[in-house]
């Protein structure tokens, strides 16, 4: 069992893949079946696409709306995974994100055009509570939720493509590689449960992780944080080299929205009047909004 993610913003788009799939495709025919759905019509794929459409509407400031996931599975399981087993792999796999199935719009869709069976789970980032789901990390916490529901219900765990262990044109060892997936392993599993990368840098060191953090030069104390060192093992990582959401600056926006998505989008609205920004500062990425800034003093 593998899990592939991919967030985007059209649902025409990914519905339409689902049942007729891509337009350069030599087999257009997906041979797709519906499973399952929640908080969504069934008679059509205008349904479908329109269902997900008016429910993203209680969260007009979310652009990358769709969280598309596929599930893959081993030839070998064919016989294990009827259609109830594959639907309760799928409700499986939100629980393990902290979602709850029955709080969130998703479809689940089969498709029978491949040797390894596999299904299609299109959701909505915003459940009805309005609240965005969080996407940080989201393709570490599936590829590790989907590594815990094989190893639970008896599955083929698929193979991991190896790696590359070149990091700025140097070869790097395996004791560091180890490391490296050490620390991104814990991060992932800890970034939720925090407040602050004070906070956090606290919860790893009871891992045998220290955090050392560079700040920005100024006159008196320190300045804010503006980088990031893990050591794990004896062995010295930037976080960029780990991957370019281990940055400081991408952790602590991801903190921000973490506790942002935990309160009512009033309560979000008011959190959001409080932050200070400073104009200088700010750095625009596409549609996203940028303007959440979290500093430790």
């Amino acid at each position: 069992m593998i899990a592939k993610v991919s967030i985007g913003r059209s649902f025409s788009g990914v519905v339409r893949y689902l049942f007729e799939g891509h337009h350069d495709d030599l087999q257009v025919n997906k041979q797709a079946e519906i499973l399952a759905a929640n908080g969504v019509r069934l008679g059509s794929m205008e349904q479908m696409i329109s269902d997900f459409n008016r429910h993203r509407v209680l969260n007009t400031d979310l652009g990358v709306a769709v969280w598309h996931t596929a599930l893959a599975f081993h030839a070998d399981d064919r016989p294990k995974l009827t259609d109830p087993k594959l639907i309760g792999l799928a409700e499986d796999y939100m629980r393990e994100l902290r979602l709850d199935p029955d709080n969130i719009q998703w479809l689940l869709v089969k498709h029978n055009d491949t040797a390894h069976p596999h299904i299609h789970l299109v959701m909505s980032r915003v459940d009805f509570d309005g609240r965005t789901v969080d996407k940080s990390f989201c393709k570490d916490r599936s590829r590790e939720a989907a590594k815990r529901i094989a190893k639970r219900q008896g599955l083929i765990v698929a193979a991991e493509r190896q790696r590359s262990n070149i990091v700025n044109g140097r070869v790097m060892s395996a004791e560091w590689m180890d490391a490296k997936r050490q620390i991104q392993a814990v991060v992932v599993a800890e970034l939720p449960n925090v407040s602050s990368l004070v906070e956090l840098a606290q919860k790893l060191q009871l891992q045998q992780i220290q955090i050392h953090f560079q700040h920005r030069k100024q006159k008196k104390g320190k300045g804010a944080i503006t980088g990031i060192t893990f050591e794990a093992n004896g062995h010295f990582i930037r976080g960029r080299n780990i991957g370019k959401e281990f940055s400081a600056g991408p952790l602590q926006k991801q903190i921000q929205q973490s506790l942002l998505n935990t309160r009512s989008p009033k309560e979000q609205l008011e959190a959001s009047k409080k932050i200070i920004v400073d104009p200088q500062k700010v750095v625009k990425h596409g549609r996203q909004n940028s303007l959440f800034s979290h500093r430790i003093h």
